[in-house]
């Protein structure tokens, strides 16, 4: 990935769903570039980057961003994100299905 790739993708999300407040991301040139964060200067979003060490945290929310929820479903709010967050996690512990489970669900076993 380099800056560009990166703003054309970030440009083509802002422009379906609109800015949202703050971007949060690691520290990678890619996106510590000035031509990535006059994009989100422009949009007036705030900038968050992960300190040193925060790979591990990073995992976490990296993956989140990748599931179905996310991809899927726009919140229009912090209650709503709360909720539909809450409802995908019910989900995704308790219904569906797991690869490490040899695909059955944990309330299976």
């Amino acid at each position: 990935m380099d800056p560009s790739w990166c703003i054309n993708v970030l440009k083509k999300v802002i422009g379906k769903h609109d800015a949202s407040e703050i971007f949060n991301t690691d520290k990678g040139s890619k996106f510590s570039s000035s031509l990535f964060t006059d994009v989100l200067k422009a949009e007036s979003i705030r900038i968050s980057t992960d300190g040193k060490g925060r790979a591990i945290e990073n995992i976490f929310i990296e993956q989140l961003w990748k599931s179905e929820y996310a991809y899927l479903n726009r919140a229009y709010g912090r209650i709503e994100l709360y909720h539909g967050m809450k409802k995908y996690m019910e989900f995704y512990n308790n219904q569906r299905p797991h690869q490490s489970l040899k695909y059955q669900v944990s309330h299976s076993l």
